[in-house]
């Protein structure tokens, strides 16, 4: 985070900054108390004299910390510092605000600053976690819909989608006048870059409606275009861009405006028009926007500038004049490597530099083009490797080469069975992409019978699956199911479109097609897969209820299901989550009993102790860890068992054995958070046995760990130690060790000064007690006064 500042200074700020100090100091100074000194800060910020208001709220906290007012002080002094642009000032003085007992408005008003502060600060994953607790507060308080907003800006340019999608559609639950064209916009912009045309569409088109004039305008408008491009209304989208292709309109708008109609003139074979307007377009594009744009458009890598330079490249080959295209092309791969048109870019110029007579730049950009998504790409490039390898005179390579790109490109020239073979051996060295395109053309072959068509038509699927191109597998596997509705794949076909819709967020369309393949009699296997998915679907939207009755309902009615410890497991993990450890105890203790050589039988087992330590039940989470102990100590959970071991032993009152439980998992689980928990529970257990030199060496050994936390913890604790072993010298050396070394570790800071202020006032030296005491005082007064 960036350091903290002062007040941005001001034209002849040190005059200025004196005659306001002064003004804030006499109307301090005149006020008759608190209240009064209160009332006149609160005044200047009423009056927008922020620095004023800093001043005086500054001088109000230093001099009454304890007064009713003091939280709000904290709010008013953060949003002077906002106001003036000290951005870190600001967020320091809007953290020290208490919110443990505040409203849902006012925890949503200071959660809203911070976020406010933090993108300022350009902290913006901090900026999301406040903004997100402003929302959490509920569309009630006036914070929601502006920390919404917030959100779906934070999460857009991110590239954060989905999120972005939720947070601009929870804005419009509360949004009026600007604020519904903003969260209008960012739905479009989250629905175009999740392909939800029609929902990107009708919320352009009402945000185009209510904008009015300006930039919201122009860029709902270019979002509409987009739209109606994606849903084939061409002459519609076109009007919209005609209205926003001008020089004054933001550049990206105008860039993305620009690109269309120059596609637009290809089609109309004006390659003048098309050129100037590609020139525009790539232009207009690179031109830099600010980082904290009120709006930006969600685009593809690259997109419209790598298209637009490929575009002109093309042109100039079109023209014979390969120098300019050569430039045009490198500057699309250099510029935009992630783009989708540096593929045919490095195609396109792999193809210039064979012209020149510079066979060995081509190949080095074809050993790129081999691995595009593209198909056709590839396809080009081995075209042009083959070119390479026939001006060389090696011949057999060239075939090689034009064989792979007949294959790519073409099914007309293997036998169906043929292809269909080699591409099942492709598929089991692990290349999808060669295979997949075998398995089409068999898909294609006349030659194919209808049981081949079948299989490859699934094994299609199976590889874009496995290539993670989940779009073009559920298109496949939809083929599947028109080809074959009741075929041998029909119940494969519909889980994976089940899984896929689920992985895609489409909840609903994973819970109807789960829910119709858990009832399919015919295949018991992908039922069973089915029923426990569905289980997942449930949870995934926050549906307990439902996925604690759906693992429930798999149970019972799959109990010999290979499943079934698994979704005991995650029935637990559900009860667990919902905090009903009652259910989640007994749900976690039948995967040992019934599924003793399951993997989760541990973990279960484990958990089921925690459970019932939850529950406050001591003896029973001890019964089971004895019981299931040997399946515990086989997993990684082993150091976490003893301290829970420890930890319910310590609840019965069995110190001695608890200390044993607490000394193994310090054994086990060194140098983690485990075993330096378990070493301070093991001191606690010495020092409850008066085993004064036990609980010191402990407590020495973990004074000295490198985190402060653990630190300072350790050394109040030895303090302890020593002092109950009559050492009150050295019990107020670790103590103050702490006051003076560890003042940010604030909880340890307050037991050491009690302790030590405790001690002096007893050895009968009560000027050094209260010096700590004051110490505190000043400290907590520092901290509250902080810039």
């Amino acid at each position: 985070m960036t350091s903290c500042v002062n007040i941005p200074a001001r034209p002849r700020k040190a005059g200025l900054l004196c005659a306001l100090l002064a003004s804030a100091l006499c109307a301090i100074a005149r006020a008759d108390g608190a209240d009064d000194a209160y009332e006149a800060a609160k005044s200047a910020f009423d009056a927008a004299a922020y620095s004023n208001a800093a001043v005086a709220f500054d001088l109000f906290l230093t001099a009454h910390p304890e007064h009713p007012q003091k939280q709000k002080a904290r709010f008013l002094l953060g949003r002077s510092y906002y106001e003036l642009g000290a951005w870190s000032n600001s967020y320091i003085a809007f953290g020290q605000v208490k919110l443990r007992d505040a409203s849902p408005y006012r925890r949503a008003e200071v959660y809203y600053w911070l976020g406010r502060a933090c993108e300022r600060l350009a902290d913006e994953s901090r900026a999301v976690f406040f903004h997100a607790q402003a929302v959490a507060a509920g569309p009630e308080t006036a914070f929601y819909t502006p920390a919404a907003l917030a959100l779906a800006r934070l999460h857009a340019r991110a590239r954060n989608i989905a999120a972005a999608a939720v947070a601009a559609s929870n804005a419009l639950v509360a949004a009026e006048g600007r604020q519904v064209v903003e969260a209008l916009f960012w739905l479009s912009q989250a629905a175009l870059a999740g392909g939800e045309a029609q929902l990107a569409h009708s919320s352009a088109a009402r945000g185009v409606e209510a904008a009015g004039s300006g930039p919201a305008l122009a860029y709902l408008q270019a979002a509409l275009a987009r739209a109606e491009l994606a849903l084939g209304m061409t002459n519609s989208a076109f009007t919209t861009l005609d209205a926003i292709a001008t020089a004054n309109e933001p550049a990206p708008v105008a860039a993305l405006a620009a690109y269309y109609q120059a596609q637009r003139a290809i089609e109309r074979g004006d390659s003048a028009t098309a050129a100037s307007l590609f020139e525009l377009a790539a232009r207009k594009a690179e031109e830099p926007t600010a980082p904290d744009a009120d709006f930006m458009l969600l685009l593809p890598p690259g997109f419209p500038a790598a298209q637009a330079l490929t575009a002109l490249g093309t042109l100039e080959v079109a023209a014979g004049n390969d120098a300019d295209a050569r430039r045009r092309f490198a500057a699309c791969l250099e510029r935009y490597p992630s783009s989708p048109a540096a593929g045919e870019a490095a195609v396109k110029l792999a193809a210039c530099h064979v012209r020149a007579g510079a066979p060995g730049l081509a190949e080095q950009l074809l050993e790129r083009v081999a691995a595009e998504p593209d198909p056709d790409i590839r396809a080009q490039g081995r075209m042009l490797q083959g070119d390479i390898a026939l001006s060389r005179s090696n011949l057999l390579e060239a075939a090689s080469h034009y064989t792979r790109a007949i294959a790519t490109s073409s099914n007309a020239v293997l036998s169906a069975e043929a292809r269909y073979r080699l591409a099942l051996a492709q598929y089991a060295l692990g290349n999808y992409d060669a295979a997949r395109q075998g398995f089409e053309a068999v898909v294609h072959s006349p030659g194919a019978s209808a049981e081949r068509h079948e299989d490859a038509l699934i094994r299609v699927a199976w590889c874009w699956l496995r290539a993670g191109a989940p779009r073009q597998a559920e298109a496949a596997i939809t083929q599947v199911l028109d080809a074959h509705p009741t075929g041998r794949y029909a119940a494969s076909a519909a889980l994976e479109l089940g899984r896929l819709a689920y992985h895609q967020g489409d909840f609903s369309r994973a819970e109807q097609l789960f829910a119709g393949i858990a009832t399919n009699t015919r295949d018991a296997v992908r039922a069973q897969q089915a029923a426990y998915e569905l289980g997942w679907v449930y949870s995934r939207q926050g549906r307990q209820n439902d996925a604690v009755a759906q693992f429930a309902a798999f149970a019972t009615t799959f109990p010999s299901s290979p499943l079934s410890d698994d979704v005991s497991y995650y029935l637990g993990e559900t009860y667990f989550n919902m905090d009903d450890y009652s259910h989640a105890r007994s749900t976690f203790l039948r995967i040992p009993e019934k599924h003793p050589a399951s993997a989760y039988a541990g973990p279960a087992a484990y958990w089921a102790g925690v459970s019932a330590i939850r529950l406050g039940e001591p003896a029973d989470a001890l019964s089971i860890l004895t019981q299931h102990w040997e399946r515990i100590a086989d997993t990684q959970l082993l150091p976490a068992a003893l301290l829970l071991k420890g930890d319910a032993l310590s609840a019965l009152g069995d110190t001695a054995d608890a200390a044993q439980a607490y000394r193994q998992a310090m054994e086990r689980g060194s140098n983690s958070y485990i075993g330096i928990e378990a070493a301070f529970q093991y001191g606690a257990c010495a020092l409850s046995a008066s085993n004064w030199p036990q609980a010191t060496q402990v407590f020495t050994q973990l004074s000295a760990d490198d985190a402060p936390d653990t630190k300072a913890r350790a050394r109040v604790l030895l303090g302890s130690a020593r002092l109950a072993a009559q050492d009150e010298r050295g019990a107020l050396d670790a103590w103050l060790g702490v006051v003076y070394e560890h003042r940010d570790q604030q909880a340890s800071f307050d037991e050491a000064v009690d302790a030590a202020g405790r001690l002096y006032e007893r050895l009968g030296e009560p000027d050094k007690a209260e010096y700590l005491y004051r110490l505190r005082t000043d400290a907590a007064a520092r901290q509250a006064a902080a810039p």
